[in-house]
């Protein structure tokens, strides 16, 4: 009679078999979180640069700026801007010239969207859960004052990878500026128009 013992566990093998395809499985979810951001902010680099592209059309069809155009082009809920050729956005309001920009864009089939959707859901979302506005601010000496797109509460590391790939990689020059230094946390990016 052969006398047969029964072993409990696992022996090396089997163990080191599910570590090494647990670390591949591991490897896997890192490489695809890492794919995932790459794509976001390649995402919002392109949105920049097609809101810019929004922006100019605007102003070669109607001769004004949207949201700071005078008329009103008869497009529901789009209130007359100053025509000061700045377009001012203020937090505290729910309609302004922001909001009106981005309705005008819509009414003239520029950008796709709902021109009826009011306060802050007229403004497009970004891949990072905020929203894109538009404003003006000081670019410094060599640009100057210009109309902008706003990108708020954006992760430093991020904008700052932004304003290398378009400019020149310092928070406050150029047609990128960032209201801090990237190294302070979330900041607030500002592209010139």
């Amino acid at each position: 009679m052969i006398n047969k013992t029964k072993s409990d566990g696992f022996t090396l093998v089997e163990v080191a078999i599910v570590l090494v395809i647990g670390g591949m499985m591991l490897g896997a979810v890192m490489k695809g979180q890492t794919m995932i951001e790459t794509f976001k902010l390649q995402r919002l680099m392109h949105d920049l640069k097609s809101i810019n592209i929004a922006y100019i059309t605007y102003l070669n069809m109607y001769n004004a700026l949207p949201g700071d155009d005078a008329r009103d082009h008869g497009w529901t809920g789009v209130r007359a801007g100053d025509s000061n050729g700045w377009i001012d956005s203020s937090a505290t309001e729910k309609e302004s010239e922001t909001h009106g920009a981005w309705r005008a864009l819509r009414w003239a089939g520029i950008v796709s969207g709902n021109p009826a959707a009011v306060g802050n859901a007229i403004l497009p979302d970004t891949p990072y859960g905020g929203k894109y506005y538009f404003g003006n601010r000081h670019f410094g000496a060599r640009i100057g004052k210009r109309n902008c797109v706003e990108v708020y509460n954006l992760a430093g590391n991020l904008a700052e990878s932004i304003d290398i790939k378009f400019d020149d990689g310092i928070f406050d020059s150029g047609i990128i500026t960032a209201s801090k230094e990237y190294t302070e946390g979330h900041v607030d990016l500002y592209y010139a128009l």
